[in-house]
């Protein structure tokens, strides 16, 4: 081998290796920063997650976030921050803004999912006892709410899941069939915050059994699940998912 050989060999390898070094490293997924009332100019601006040209455009906007990023709320009253790694589109993050009677649309809500995947109901319960933990940490406080309007679910039951701490045996009642529930409702000055507990199986139909229309009754469903889910199959069931909601509540201005 000549020296000029050898010179091309060794620049080969010396790419080679710089392109190992930065497959190699971390990718790092975008960042979304966000909080009710900011200008969506200013949401670009501060976020590295690259958003349409359509979102700056005055009008009404919903933008949904599929692709990894970092969901962070950050403002005076609250800071949250989530990982998100699903591709889902019905796991995606939302943010919706309007231009009334601004020059440019603002933020007034937003919704990110707990999870990247569906998960089971014991799974999702316990994350939001600690959520909700976290909650209060930050001077959230909460309201209270009647099972009749917590539940989406089939009110022929008498069920009564009034607390956090019912509605775990409320959604493992296959009568009682509960769709969604919201499990949290906290305020803080004018920032009102929802979680909601969503079984996916329940409230859409379930994908491998055609037979389960959800346009169907509650009722019906009701007794249908009765006859093929067990209690076992039911704390199993990989369908739930937990939607984090934040939005301005105008009756609580301070």
């Amino acid at each position: 081998m000549n020296l000029k050989d050898l010179k091309v060999v060794v620049f080969g390898v010396l790419i080679a290796m710089a392109a190992c070094s930065r497959s190699s490293q971390p990718m790092v997924n975008p960042t979304v920063v966000v909080h009710l009332g900011q200008p969506v100019r200013q949401v670009q601006e501060n976020s590295t997650y690259r958003f349409p040209d359509s979102f700056t455009k005055p009008g009404s906007v919903f933008h949904v976030i599929t692709q990894p990023h970092t969901f962070i709320y950050s403002d005076a009253t609250l800071k949250l921050q989530f990982a998100r790694n699903s591709r889902y589109e019905s796991l995606g993050s939302h943010i919706h803004a309007l231009s009334e009677g601004t020059p440019e649309p603002t933020v007034y809500a937003v919704t990110v999912q707990a999870f990247d995947d569906y998960v089971d109901l014991p799974t999702a319960v316990a994350y939001i006892r600690k959520f909700r933990q976290s909650l209060l940490t930050q001077g959230l406080a909460e309201i209270p709410h009647s099972t009749a309007s917590r539940f989406k679910a089939n009110f022929d039951s008498t069920r009564k899941a009034d607390t956090l701490d019912e509605i775990e045996d409320a959604f493992l009642d296959s009568q009682f069939f509960a769709q969604r529930a919201m499990a949290l409702d906290m305020t803080k000055n004018n920032l009102r915050l929802t979680v909601t507990l969503i079984n996916g199986r329940r409230l859409w139909g379930d994908r491998k059994d055609l037979s389960d229309d959800f346009m169907k009754s509650a009722k019906t469903r009701a007794g249908s699940e009765a006859t093929k889910f067990k209690r076992q199959d039911l704390l199993a069931e990989r369908s739930y998912s937990v939607e984090i909601s934040i939005g301005d509540n105008p009756n609580l201005r301070k």
